[in-house]
């Protein structure tokens, strides 16, 4: 929740662990933070005010468009491993895409 928003927190290196997944897999990895899928910092970093031309607000809107931040294929045999980065104050969404 908000309230225990701090941006002091440290960033974290994890791993999904996942049992049970056999076969071919698109993993995509979708993140929104400080840096990704955030128009407001995007804003305020380039130093622009309270109110936006039409070219300003065309930016803002695709940097709101949430994308994967990692893609790649990968072969599971039982078990395996996602490894994840979480910026402080992240939000990731871990997408598994059977392919084969």
């Amino acid at each position: 929740a908000s309230q225990n928003f701090d941006k002091n927190l440290p960033c974290v290196n994890d791993c999904l662990n996942l049992q049970g997944v056999n076969g071919d897999y698109k993993v995509k990895i979708w993140q929104i933070d400080e840096n990704n899928t955030n128009p407001y910092n995007l804003a305020k970093s380039k130093g622009w005010g309270d109110l936006f031309d039409s070219e300003q607000i065309k930016i803002l809107q695709e940097e709101g468009n949430i994308a994967p931040i990692n893609q790649y294929k990968a072969i599971f045999t039982g078990c395996g491993e996602i490894p994840l980065h979480f910026s402080n104050n992240a939000l990731l969404l871990i997408e598994l895409e059977r392919i084969g």
